[in-house]
């Protein structure tokens, strides 16, 4: 799928903005942070993430699941979940290079040659991100509305959720619409949902893995919600930002501008760069795993 080139030029400056401003942001708390960062990298952090590796691994599969389910939900009997999973898995690693949104590139790819539909792919890709979107902005308020924490004001919250949303669709449904025209018969409403449920069980536990690091790292009280609201539109960031190879700087600096705990921006720093270092980690193991499946299943 591509965009008119007038909007692809958009798109693209206006991602590459976000993410220039994104690393400088970073770079100042840094800079801010530096004379005492040394002091929070401890050896108590190194089973966490040993341990949340693995963990990650596991959600990954649990997304690439969704994927493939709404795949085949729009092609016939008889086609394989574990070369669908193994195509998810592989071409994850495009988002780091050349750049995020590569690897739906890669899923169009690789698919085709294990003979997948392209149309049914491109159009569950669509619905993944729709899932993505859903997913981040229905937690983060969720997590605000139940909870005493604020990190986006509820009304300016759903009013930029919105706008986000029809604009992502915008772009998505103009880019399909001008390559493959009618896609109503792709779409199925259990599959859907199914894909929404995984990505929901994604964030939630991968908020749960940086409740946990931040708790090794001895920091103040942090309830479970706020790390909650915080990540999903941390991550939403990232997940938005086509220039971001795999949201990086992106995610990491709408973390710690999100985050309640200013007063400890080391510490801060540390529990994103190490969540960083995990999900690439969990990435590159989850696409080993994929490609052992796919050499499997092509034997």
């Amino acid at each position: 799928m591509t965009l008119p080139p007038a909007l692809h030029r958009v798109v693209r400056v206006a991602s590459w903005m976000i993410m220039i401003a994104a690393l400088a942001y970073l770079a100042g708390v840094v800079v801010h942070a530096l004379p005492r960062l040394g002091e929070f990298l401890r050896r108590e952090m190194i089973v966490p993430m040993v341990l949340a590796i693995p963990a990650y691994t596991v959600l990954l599969g649990v997304v690439a699941l969704g994927w493939a389910a709404l795949v085949l939900s729009a092609m016939p009997r008889g086609r394989s979940l574990r070369a669908l999973v193994a195509v998810y898995g592989t071409s994850q690693l495009a988002k780091y290079l050349p750049g995020n949104v590569f690897h739906l590139v890669g899923r169009q790819m690789l698919g085709q040659g294990h003979g997948f539909a392209q149309k049914a792919m491109a159009v569950a890709s669509v619905q993944e991100g729709v899932s993505v979107l859903v997913a981040c902005v229905a937690l983060s308020l969720g997590a605000e509305l139940v909870s005493d924490c604020v990190i986006v004001p509820v009304a300016k919250g759903l009013g930029a959720a919105f706008l986000l949303a029809g604009a992502v669709l915008l772009l998505l449904a103009l880019a399909f619409h001008r390559h493959f025209g009618s896609f109503g018969a792709y779409i199925h409403v259990p599959a859907l949902l199914g894909a929404l449920f995984c990505h929901t069980l994604f964030l939630v536990g991968s908020a749960v893995i940086v409740h946990a690091l931040a708790g090794a790292l001895v920091m103040a009280p942090l309830s479970f919600a706020t790390v909650l609201a915080s990540w999903c539109w941390a991550y939403l960031s990232g997940f938005v930002t086509p220039a971001a190879p795999g949201g990086i700087g992106v995610r990491e600096a709408a973390f710690v501008a999100l985050l309640p705990q200013q007063d400890e921006l080391g510490m801060v720093l540390v529990l994103v760069f190490a969540m960083r270092v995990i999900s690439a980690l969990g990435d590159l193991l989850f696409a080993a795993i994929a490609f052992r499946l796919g050499r499997v299943q092509a034997g």
